[in-house]
């Protein structure tokens, strides 16, 4: 299973809550996919997803929370369990991540390292 790190979010509205975050990202490597295809990616056991460490190293995995009248969103857990803020801590991702070249509007599809997809 491939694991790829989360550094920039998006959020719908503030003030920031995890059920408001539609988009996780990579501003360095440039993609930014939505809550939807992250959620499937996990739950099919295809990606995992991880907010780095102070040393760069994956410090904690993204779980897919759900919640009764709430649709999954994502979250960070600790190694034993305990739920985390750290991806509500991450910064916003920027207009260029995950655009294609010459794009620059949020609202642009992208283009994710994810297999999955959403009809499937």
């Amino acid at each position: 299973m491939r694991a790829y790190e989360v550094n920039c979010v998006t959020l719908s509205a503030p003030p920031p809550s995890h059920e408001l975050i539609t988009h996780i990202g990579d501003s360095e490597r440039k993609w930014r996919f939505d809550i939807a295809q992250a959620v499937r990616c996990i739950e099919r056991g295809i990606e995992r997803y991880y907010v780095a460490d102070a040393w760069g190293q994956p410090g904690l995995y993204l779980d897919v929370v759900r919640e009764p009248g709430q649709p999954p969103h994502l979250r960070a857990r600790t190694a034993h369990g305990a739920w985390g803020n750290q991806l509500l801590a991450l910064p916003r991702c920027g207009l260029d991540c995950g655009a294609p070249p010459g794009r620059s509007r949020r609202d642009e599809p992208v283009r994710p390292p994810c297999r999955c997809r959403l009809g499937r």
